[in-house]
This record gives structure tokens, sequence and C-alpha cells, in this order.
């Protein structure tokens, strides 16, 4: 009715109503009114909403680049991490890698020898291999940087660290390499030594001294980097393609082992047979023991002893002559020494307490976070 008073404590209709100041500390609430800061709320009032944070993004942890399952050392790059592409990005990497630097160092050896006479242009041009220790250096220095080459490509595309490339222990286990030294080292001595005796021995040239030197510093690493290069990288990437690790192994071994003897560029088909049948037991080395301490090793002593019965008996010439009539059938008795040798290896490795597959990624085998000290008082 017009001109009614409202009742007392409320304002009259059509007028808005007058806005309150903010509720004072320890100020009682009305019943349905939220309490402000610092407020009691009175008996009976209903909670006040409670606040609702905004959603956080949290990134997704990156996939486990070390094995999260039992792997032998050839199945070593089938991870979480591995992509399909991965494994053809490796082998380009490291191969783009090793033909750049071949090309510097035989090119810088090519003009040595040019400048001292020990090579002419139409050598050169014609892409024979000059026998000189001036190439030869150049060969085994290209080789060896297979190997910090592989363990760079490793890191930056599966991003393992390089020890792992060494074994599935993550590093070289030196003990295990100097058993395989006292194993091998006697046996191949023996072995040339009768060689020697059978085709004679004779002094010659006066740069024996610099091809010994040459010999006895670079052809461990260069004999090291084949294996980290074929045995390690090439099957490695072969073999994540496949699920069943027999399948991997071998696939992996028989790619490593073909490109092995394709890389010796040999026209001789015994030759060939040779570089092929070293290149398995070499491999099959590697899966047994877990590593390439054996497979390096092996390697190792072959080329030293061989290369300086080569020049002991004066054949320098001969170093990289691969034509057809180099070889013949008494090429394949070192095979058969390799293949007796390498069982007794494997014997010992099976009675070490070295291991022959790991698993580093397993939540179970990574180190606890250790929790930080906190300040006492």
């Amino acid at each position: 009715m017009p001109g009614a008073v409202p009742p007392s404590g409320q304002q009259p209709w059509g007028q808005p109503a007058q806005q309150q100041g903010p509720q004072q500390w320890g100020q009682q609430t009305q019943p349905g009114q939220q309490p402000q800061w610092g407020q009691q709320p009175q008996p009976g009032a209903p909670a006040p909403w409670p606040q609702q944070n905004p959603p956080q993004w949290t990134p997704q942890p990156k996939p486990e680049p070390l094995p999260v399952e039992l792997r032998a050392y050839h199945h070593f790059y089938r991870t979480p991490a591995h992509r399909w592409w991965k494994p053809l990005a490796l082998v380009a990497l490291v191969g783009a890698a090793w033909i750049a630097i071949s090309v510097v160092l035989v090119t810088v050896a090519g003009v040595v020898d040019l400048a001292l006479g020990q090579a002419t242009a139409e050598e050169l041009v014609s892409g024979a291999i000059p026998s000189t220790p001036t190439f030869f250096l150049a060969n085994n220095l290209t080789l060896a940087a297979l190997i910090p080459i592989s363990m760079l490509g490793q890191w930056l595309v599966y991003r393992q660290r390089p020890r792992w490339l060494s074994s599935v222990e993550g590093g070289l286990r030196w003990r295990w390499v100097w058993l395989c030294t006292a194993i091998i080292l006697p046996v191949w001595l023996i072995y040339v030594g009768i060689e020697l005796a059978l085709t004679g021995f004779q002094y010659a040239g006066s740069q024996v001294a610099l091809w010994l030197t040459v010999i006895l510093l670079t052809t461990p690493f260069q004999a090291a980097g084949e294996e980290y290069g074929l045995r390690g990288t090439l099957t490695r990437a072969t073999a994540a393609y496949f699920r069943d690790p027999r399948l991997a192994l071998a696939v992996g071994t028989l790619v490593a082992s073909v490109v092995f003897m394709l890389l010796h560029a040999a026209e001789d088909p015994w030759l060939n047979v040779y570089y092929f049948g070293f290149a398995l037991v070499a491999s099959l080395l590697t899966w047994r023991t877990g590593g390439l301490e054996a497979a390096i090793t092996f390697h190792v002593v072959n080329n030293l002893i061989s290369l300086v019965a080569t020049v002991l008996a004066g054949q320098m010439d001969s170093v990289f002559d691969r034509a057809v009539g180099a070889g013949s059938p008494l090429v394949l008795l070192p095979l058969v020494v390799a293949v007796a040798v390498s069982l007794v290896l494997d014997r010992l490795f099976a009675r070490s307490r070295m291991r022959r597959v790991t698993a580093p990624g397993a939540p179970a085998t990574r180190p606890e976070p250790t929790p930080p000290v906190l300040p006492q008082g």
C-alpha cells in the first residue's frame, strides 16, 4: 500500500539497500552470510566454499634411455626410449663423421707422401693405396676415430652415456681384458712364430723402425675402433629393430660381419672368407661375454703380431695387398685357432662373477635419491 512503512530494520520498497562496510575482526556473521577473513562463523551458518586451485600442468617423464628389462649387449638399444628412426640417425651420424675424418686424413697422407717422393700423383689418382708408413698411419687413425665418434653418437641419439658402449656393466672391465690377453697372446705368439719359421725371416729396409713404431702405437686403437664401430654401434642399431633377442642377434651379427668384410675391400675370395669368419667370432664372443673386451683383445693381439711379423719378414708392400691371389686356404688356420681360444674364454667367463645381461634402467637397480639434510635448531 502506498505510504506503508516497512518493518523495522528493512529498507523502504524500491530503494536500494545500503552497502555495509567489511566486517570487523571477530565480528559475528549473520545466518547465510559468508564470513570474512578472520571472522568467526556463527553457529549453524553454512561452511565457506573452498577455493578451487587451477589445474597444474605437469610434464610427462622422459622415457628411460637404458634397458628396463634384462638385455644382452647386442639388444641394449631396445629401451623405452627407442624409436624407429634412432638407429638410422645413429648410423648416419657415425658414418658421415667417419667419412669426413677419412677424407681429411687420407688427403694429408697423400700430400706428405708426394712431398717425400714416396708416392706419385698417378698412383693417388688411380685410387691405389700406397704401402707407406704415412698411409698406414692415416688408415689407423681413421679407424681409431670410430671410438669417440661411436660413443658421442650413442650419447646424442640414445642418451646413453659413452661407458655403456663398452659393456653391459657400464665400462671396460680391465681385469677381464688382462685375463683375455694372458690367454690369447701366448697362443698367437706360438702360431705366428711357427708361420715365420716356415716362411722365412729377413730383415729388410731402413724403414723397419718407423713401421714398427707406427704399428705398436696406433694399431691397438685401430683394432678397438673397428670393434666399437661394428660390433658395437652397427650391431646394436640393427638389432634394435627386432623384438626377439635371438633374431636380433642373428641379423645384427650378419649385417656387421658383411660390412666388416666389405670395408676391407678384398678381391680375393679366401680373404673375404677370413674377414667374414673373424667378424662372426668377434660378434659371438661379444654376445657371450656381455662386452667388447674379449673381441678388442683378440683383434689387437691378432693385428699387432701379424703386422710385426709382416714387417720382420720384409713384406711391408703386402700390407694393403688384397687382390686375387693374395690369400689361400691357409688363412683359415687362424680362424680355427680363434674358435678354439674363444671356447676357452667363454668357459672362463661363465665361471666368473661378471654378467652378460643387465637392466640398468630398471627402477630396482637405480639408486634412490638421498633426502636433503635439514639444518638443526
